[in-house]
C-alpha cells in the first residue's frame, strides 16, 4: 500500500475516514457553524479536488515514464524507477 492509498483507506489519528464519514446526513454536511470557517460539504469538496488533482497529476506522470520508455529515453541518467 503506497502512501497515497493509506491516505485514502488507512487510519487517521482520530479513526478510520469510513468511520469518519459514516452516518453523515445532508443536513449535517450542509449546517454552518458560528465561527467555523467551512461546512462538512465544504471540507468533503475540498478533499475530493485535491485528491483528484494528485491522481490526475500521477496518472500522467506515468504516461510520460511510458512514452520515454518506448522513446528508449527511460530511466534517465538519475536512475528513475523502472517497471
Amino acid at each position: 500500500m503506497n502512501e497515497l492509498e493509506r491516505a485514502l483507506t488507512g487510519d487517521s489519528a482520530a479513526a478510520p475516514a469510513a468511520h469518519i464519514l459514516e452516518g453523515l446526513s445532508d443536513d449535517l454536511v450542509h449546517r454552518r457553524i458560528p465561527g467555523a470557517p467551512h461546512s462538512i460539504y465544504e471540507e468533503l469538496w475540498h478533499l475530493a479536488f485535491w485528491q483528484q488533482i494528485s491522481l490526475d497529476n500521477a496518472y500522467h506522470l506515468g504516461r510520460i515514464v511510458l512514452l520515454r520508455q518506448l522513446n528508449q529515453a527511460w530511466p534517465p541518467a538519475s536512475g528513475g524507477f523502472t517497471w
